[in-house]
């Protein structure tokens, strides 16, 4: 049988193929993850108090959100924003902050031309800002890191913190690259919680190891994995929930 290709046929690469079908696939479906509760300075994950009130973890990635609510904040019954905003935080990230295409009711083209975002915009008085600037962080158990085997297929799940503590994760991301020379996602970090006589508490950080450079290969390709579901958008069809109580064992 001959090897030689008639006149007009195109040789097929079915790897490019294959990984075409790959994403469009990963696009639709957007793996389940937890969410770490923060409430009242305790951490908490599916419905079980974390033991001390710290968690080991390696912290893959983070986004930038930004979120405003209509009326009164009541716990029994959580709502999605009214208008939100998400970014990927990375360096060379080109996009501005703007009003997501879900939301139900965008308050301005961009954030920074939203009136929400002034300082001394928040209804219930003050000088603070009626739009809630947050940081969405997404992280892995740290006995993650015994294989990539393990690496690849460990529970993600979600932390959002609050307002107060932005500027300490953001202290935190530059110390580790000053220090460490390492971004978060290359560490080991503690995360915990301590009062605040006025913000009732803060989240805090400490870098405790670095990763092994056998394990990082790994690790890339699980923040490839879980990028998904760090930038899922509030769907108002569902109700969002800080931390449902699955009946699950914390793996946290």
């Amino acid at each position: 049988m001959s090897d030689t290709k008639e006149p007009g046929t195109a040789v097929v690469n079915w790897a490019d193929q294959m990984a075409k079908y790959a994403v469009a696939a990963a696009k639709q479906e957007t793996p389940s993850s937890g969410f770490i509760s923060l409430k009242a300075g305790v951490l908490s994950y599916g419905g079980a108090a974390v033991p001390n009130n710290k968690l080991d973890v390696i912290i893959l990635d983070y986004a930038l959100e930004n979120t405003f609510y209509t009326g009164k904040y009541d716990p029994k019954n959580v709502r999605c924003p009214a208008c939100f905003a998400l970014m990927h935080a990375t360096p060379d990230n080109p996009e501005i902050l703007a009003p997501h295409a879900m939301s139900a009711s965008p308050q301005a083209e961009t954030c920074a031309d939203c009136p929400n975002m002034a300082w001394g915009s928040d209804p219930a008085g003050g000088r603070g800002k009626a739009c809630q600037e947050r940081r969405r962080l997404i992280m892995i158990p740290a006995n993650s890191i015994e294989s990539a085997d393990k690496v690849l297929s460990a529970e993600v799940a979600i932390m959002k913190l609050p307002v107060t503590s932005v500027k300490l994760w953001a202290t935190y991301v530059n110390t580790v690259a000053t220090l460490n020379r390492r971004p978060t996602f290359a560490l080991i970090t503690e995360v915990g919680t301590q009062p605040n006589p006025k913000s009732q508490f803060n989240v805090t950080f400490v870098a405790k190891s670095a990763l092994p450079d056998n394990i990082m290969e790994a690790i890339m390709r699980k923040r490839d994995m879980c990028l998904a579901t760090l930038m899922k958008p509030y769907d108002p069809s569902e109700e969002e929930a800080a931390a449902p109580d699955t009946g699950k064992k914390a793996k946290y």
